[in-house]
């Protein structure tokens, strides 16, 4: 039982160890549109980028960290990072809306976007 109990803790502490985390992915852009989710309580911004395409993500008020001028509105440039997931729900009977992921940090500019 003694050699068990070693071989068991030898086992724990020289296995190695994996740590699977979300990456993170930088975004930049003009906000195009802002979609309330009154059933989940946040917003899919429309983020209209440098390449021309629109990335739908989320921004969760008290998770989303915003940075200078604080202004999570259309039409203002935005630079941050977002992970993978989160939910939108929106309609009447609360149907999800597929997003990129959800805004993990964000910074807003004080002008209105050319």
């Amino acid at each position: 039982m003694k050699i068990f109990s070693i071989l068991l803790v030898l086992t724990m502490f020289l296995s190695p160890v994996y740590i699977f985390a979300a990456p993170i992915t930088n975004f930049g852009g003009v906000i195009s549109y802002a979609m309330p989710c009154p059933c989940s309580a946040n917003w899919v911004l429309f983020i209209l980028d440098k390449r021309g395409a629109i990335l739908p993500l989320i921004y969760q008020p008290g998770v989303s960290l915003l940075y200078m001028m604080y202004q999570p509105r259309p039409v203002v440039n935005t630079l941050g990072s977002f992970v993978p997931g989160g939910v939108c729900s929106t309609g009447k009977k609360c149907i999800p809306y597929p997003t990129l992921g959800t805004i993990f940090q964000m910074g807003t500019s004080m002008t209105i976007a050319p």
